[in-house]
């Protein structure tokens, strides 16, 4: 996303274990990148729509049988 300032933001979710440690930092999923960074992103979440499926992941399993040849075990 894009705020109003021209500062571009990704949510990235993660889950994190509990810290058995006070004062660790807490773990952010919103982080900033770079107007590169993002449309690179977005370009690709356009591009593999055909291959859309109830995931949560950006690289879908069946773009990545596509375009990824895996080693069989011979």
């Amino acid at each position: 996303m894009k705020d109003d300032e021209d500062r571009y933001w990704m949510i990235v979710p993660r889950r994190k274990n509990l810290s058995s440690r006070p004062g660790k930092l807490a773990v952010t999923d919103t982080i900033q990148v770079n107007r590169e960074v993002f449309e690179l992103i977005e370009d690709y979440k356009r591009l593999t729509l055909a291959y859309a499926t109830e995931s949560s992941y950006l690289i879908s399993y069946k773009a990545y049988r596509k375009y990824v040849k895996l080693k069989s075990k011979e």
